[in-house]
């Protein structure tokens, strides 16, 4: 979906060097990352927690 966006939609005051589409592609790729790093890291102790095998 962020793909969708248009490369050359732009925002008054928009001063960032990164184009809008590129912006917004970075947060969800880094959303993404992000939670699958905590959710990698976190299963294990919930596991043990829980007397799961």
């Amino acid at each position: 979906m962020a793909l969708l966006i248009p490369t050359d939609l732009s925002f008054p005051g928009w001063q960032f060097p990164l184009s809008v589409q590129e912006f917004i592609l970075g947060l969800t790729v880094g959303c993404v990352v992000f939670t699958l790093f905590i959710k990698a890291l976190t299963i294990t102790p919930l596991m043990k927690k829980l007397h799961i095998k």
